[in-house]
């Protein structure tokens, strides 16, 4: 970004600007995009090594795929299949940790081992 663009960056977001160790919020102030009620950005700027990094991210591909996303009516709770860049990254424990913490309403479904 230009020196000009960084300012306005930084002025715009404020503390969220330093918040770039597991997502591109450069990327995503750039694409001029908008934070949900709570605080969320959205998967399309996750890094690979955020929780709940995803094949909605930018950066997930073929050789770094990304967890999947999907809803159930039953529970009717949006469930997160993660995939072994998720898994080697957090964890089998460290996932069911991030999501009793941080997304309690959703659901990480554990991959029986070899089945990716």
């Amino acid at each position: 970004m230009t020196p000009e663009e960084e300012a306005r960056y930084r002025q715009e977001l404020g503390d969220k600007a330093n918040d770039t160790y597991d997502y591109d919020m450069r990327g995503f102030w750039k694409s001029q995009g908008q934070m949900d009620s709570r605080g969320h950005a959205g998967d399309r700027f996750k890094k690979p090594n955020h929780p709940t990094f995803s094949d909605q991210s930018q950066y997930s591909n073929f050789a770094m795929p990304g967890g999947h996303w999907s809803e159930s009516r039953i529970p009717e709770k949006i469930h997160f299949t993660p995939s072994h860049v998720n898994i080697e990254n957090m964890g089998e424990q460290g996932l069911q940790a991030y999501f009793e913490e941080v997304e309690p309403e959703n659901v990480v479904d554990i991959p029986p081992k070899g089945a990716e």
